[in-house]
């Protein structure tokens, strides 16, 4: 707004004494530019205000209100609007501006005031944020919405009951794994077990019962297999279910998708040593598994 309205006034200098420019500004609008300048001059006595300063100085409250309709002429000025907000659609119209920007006002003073928004649709304001980014650049927008962590934390609800703090296993990048039949064969899983994060698929029998087999499971079975061929791994008719009943079981932990990642890291590491840590945290909705956790290298103290 301040580049297209120095395009329109033909300097920059218009922010540091707006009535010399234009002589519709009122009364109200003055007095708030005044106290913004006269705070930006005491905080540097010795020195005039630049332009880029006084931008910086004004509130946002200045910016909302010279877009209201008593300031068509101003905007009308060289087309300033239109080089304000080049990419509004369809062409620049001051009561879009107005309508789009004084809510983005708003819901910064609710945010500066400490009020709380969470009864607010706040996807629906993030729209709104980034359709005011949208008048003057896609590209600033589209960053928003890469970078901007509002949507995760949304997501990231307080659960009820939680040890210690963190994000909810819902909000994070879990998945659930491959299921296979039990009668799957060994040879139809081998490129997928080696490609999953981590190393497991599940695994569903005729009485509808899951079980989780992990990759170590499967080199387990390559070695008894090896055993009993004299050295030859021989895959011809063996399943998944065979490496079920053949093999050392992981040890597992259920926790549920309301839980925290804070939860999951104190199910791994337990307090005291003759508890039993679990190799994987199987994360459930019900009965349904939504993802596996593998239990971390690190503990995080």
């Amino acid at each position: 707004m301040h580049n297209a309205l120095s395009t329109a006034f033909g300097t920059p200098n218009w922010v540091i004494n707006p009535d010399q420019h234009y002589g519709f500004f009122n009364q109200k609008t003055l007095a708030s530019h005044n106290a913004s300048k006269q705070r930006l001059i005491r905080s540097k006595p010795r020195d005039q205000p630049t332009p880029d300063e006084m931008v910086a100085c004004l509130n946002f409250d200045f910016w909302s209100n010279i877009l209201r309709a008593e300031y068509v002429t101003l905007w009308n000025t060289q087309n300033a609007l239109r080089d304000a907000f080049p990419l509004m659609t369809p062409a620049a119209d001051l009561t879009q501006a107005r309508l789009t920007i004084s809510d983005v006002n708003h819901l910064r003073n609710r945010i500066a005031h400490h009020e709380p928004i969470h009864h607010l649709n706040i996807k629906e304001k993030m729209d709104l944020l980034r359709k005011a980014m949208g008048f003057v650049c896609p590209i600033t927008s589209d960053w928003m919405k890469k970078c901007s962590t509002v949507m995760h934390t949304l997501r990231a609800t307080p659960p009820k009951i939680s040890s210690l703090p963190g994000p909810q296993l819902s909000s994070t990048n879990i998945r659930p794994p491959i299921e296979f039949p039990s009668a799957t064969k060994v040879t139809d899983i081998l490129g997928v077990i080696w490609s999953q994060r981590p190393q497991v698929i599940s695994s569903r029998d005729c009485s509808d019962r899951i079980s989780v087999i992990t990759a170590a499971q499967v080199i387990e079975f390559f070695e008894q297999n090896a055993k009993q061929n004299n050295g030859a791994v021989l895959l011809i008719d063996e399943t998944i279910s065979d490496i079920a009943k053949s093999t050392t079981p992981p040890l597992l932990a259920d926790i549920d998708e309301t839980g925290t990642t804070g939860d999951a890291l104190a199910t791994f590491f337990p307090k005291g040593n003759r508890t039993q840590r679990p190799q994987f945290l199987i994360v459930k909705n019900k009965e349904a598994i939504v993802g596996v956790i593998q239990n971390p290298v690190v503990k995080y103290q």
